[in-house]
């Protein structure tokens, strides 16, 4: 929620304020301003300036606690050297609790140096600008917990913490614009936890974490853009953990992260595209599970994950493409997400793409185009295709992808090659769909054994002549019927064979094939066998050439596999002609 700060007052009353701390102050200031319509007055301690300056001279370390301190700006203290550049000042202990710091220009902190402890717990900062540039943090802690920043900007560029905490937890901002650029934070606990950033732009540019433990969780933020781009994570855990980002664009283009965790899990993103165009994680985990994904790209192209895990797992994408193209991938999870738009899945490499569970509305693409997609696993278990996938057998190497997840569940397996082959008759590619309804119908017969070989060892031995004999008749002879040329090879195979016996068995003079007419044509006794395998094949049935003996067994057989296989020719043939 956004603060607006109005009808801002202050006067000071001369009679003595007593604070909890049993510190005393001879004057007091009333406080008065409105937020969101409700009026707020506030008594403080009174401290002016000669007295915070004459003690900062005096000891170099301020503490004051429920006091009004008018005029803060230690840029006074500074001396310029022989090129009239500023000369940082060292400073010692610096403690406020529950002040109110004004200055109706800005609030100077800038080119500094602190040896000791900051602190401005449960503070508000009332001015035009916050600047702390330039400056340096090398005590224990720099602890803005609480606070309150009624400015319009907040400037920590170029500074250097290497306290063991950071803390802007539980913070509230009404600055249009909130600067961390080329910050560099080392050792440290960072906390941005419940912190309102509100309206304005939030920007961490070329900033370096060394060896830190970054939280923004549960914070929120109003319009504007965050920015992130080009910063430099080492050996850090950064935590975006149910942020409420709200509208604006979310830019992580260029990170570069080495041996860290990045954590997105249960936030809400609103309008605006999200970016990690070109980000390097050298080794880590990138995690974006449970994500509501209003409207928005997200943009995830040209990254090099190869030795990283991203898992975007039951996240929900309303609106919006993702794109995934140019990408390295070690493992990339999509389990159980909502895909209602454009999924550009062409990488440029990947070790494992995971889709089950999936619903996909629109389209999902694997086909390569400038670049080959190299995928050494797929699984697209359980997904729910209300889309299409557009991945092509031979380029996007289909069978290799699904069958290279040695996966000994043949059901899941059919189950997989079941979605394609819908997916491939949704999408007119028919050829395709061929080949997938086959795989389909093997591991589904596959799966069958096996279930049964688990179960019952009795009913195997029933079962295995008919899966062997389904095996070379419905996909050895004929592909299940899906190609036409298949069969046809099949027929010339079987008449070749049948003449073939038809000759052996009058040879060895136990069966011959005769002729009825005398052979007129003068066959000879193989070329009679073949003529006599083709009528018989074929079901002509000119009476010319009859068979004796076993070759009468034999004529019958080939003629009621002739029938059939006639049958399955036309069926394949016609298939294939109809689509």
């Amino acid at each position: 929620m956004e603060n607006q700060y109005t009808n801002f007052s202050f006067r000071i009353i001369d009679q003595p304020f007593y604070c909890k701390s049993d510190i005393l102050y001879p004057k007091t200031v009333e406080v008065s301003y409105t937020v969101q319509s409700e009026k707020h007055q506030i008594l403080y301690g009174y401290i002016s300036k000669e007295e915070w300056m004459n003690q900062l001279l005096k000891t170099g370390s301020l503490h004051y606690e429920n006091c009004f301190i008018e005029n803060f700006n230690l840029k006074a203290f500074q001396k310029n050297d022989e090129n009239s550049i500023p000369q940082k000042l060292k400073l010692g202990k610096l403690t406020f609790i529950n002040c109110y710091i004004f200055n109706e220009q800005n609030i100077i902190l800038s080119d500094i140096i602190f040896e000791d402890e900051v602190c401005f717990d449960s503070c508000v900062f009332h001015g035009k600008e916050l600047l702390l540039r330039n400056t340096r943090f090398y005590g224990k802690s720099v602890n803005f917990h609480q606070s309150s920043f009624i400015i319009s900007h907040l400037d920590f560029t170029n500074s250097i913490i290497e306290s063991e905490l950071v803390s802007f937890k539980n913070c509230k901002f009404t600055a249009s614009s909130k600067d961390f650029q080329y910050s560099n934070f080392k050792n440290t606990v960072v906390q941005f936890i419940n912190t309102s950033f509100n309206k304005g732009k939030l920007s961490f540019i070329n900033s370096h974490f060394d060896n830190c433990n970054i939280s923004f969780k549960v914070s929120s933020f109003n319009e504007g853009k965050k920015d992130f781009q080009y910063a430099r994570f080492n050996h850090c855990d950064i935590s975006f953990e149910k942020v409420d980002f709200n509208n604006g664009i979310l830019d992580f283009r260029k990170l570069e992260l080495d041996e860290c965790k990045l954590n997105f899990n249960r936030s809400n993103i609103g309008i605006g595209e999200v970016t990690f165009e070109g980000t390097e994680f050298k080794k880590g985990r990138f995690l974006y599970k449970k994500v509501n994904h209003k409207e928005g790209n997200l943009n995830i192209s040209m990254l090099h994950f190869s030795t990283t895990e991203a898992i975007f797992d039951g996240s929900i994408f309303s609106g919006g493409l993702i794109d995934c193209s140019a990408s390295t991938f070690k493992y990339l999870s999509f389990r159980g997400c909502h895909f209602n738009h454009y999924v550009d899945l062409r990488v440029q490499q990947a070790e494992y793409i995971d889709l089950s569970n999936t619903i996909i509305r629109d389209i999902v693409d694997f086909t390569p185009y400038e670049h080959p997609v190299e995928i050494v696993y797929l699984n697209l278990t359980g997904i729910k295709l209300l889309g299409s996938l557009y991945i092509c057998w031979n380029e996007n190497f289909v069978e290799k992808i699904i069958e290279s997840q040695n996966s000994n569940d043949f059901q899941q397996l059919a189950n997989q090659y079941l979605i394609l082959k819908q997916n491939y008759h949704n999408i007119g590619r028919y050829n395709d769909e061929d080949k997938a309804y086959v795989k389909y119908r093997r591991f589904e017969a596959k799966a069958k054994l096996a279930n049964i070989k688990n179960t019952n060892k009795i009913k195997l031995l029933i079962y295995y002549p008919a899966y062997l004999f389904k095996w070379f008749v419905f996909d050895l002879i004929g592909l299940y019927a899906t190609s036409p040329a298949r069969v046809l090879t099949s027929v010339i195979i079987t008449w070749f064979v049948f003449g073939m016996l038809y000759f052996i068995l009058q040879y060895e003079q136990l069966g011959a094939t005769i002729s009825a007419v005398n052979n007129p044509d003068h066959l000879s006794n193989l070329s009679q066998s073949f003529y006599h395998s083709a009528i018989t094949f074929f079901t002509i049935g000119y009476g010319d050439v009859y068979p004796q003996g076993l070759s009468r067994l034999f004529s019958a057989m080939e003629g009621f596999i002739g029938v059939f296989m006639m049958s399955y020719f036309t069926v394949a043939f016609v298939r294939k002609i109809l689509r």
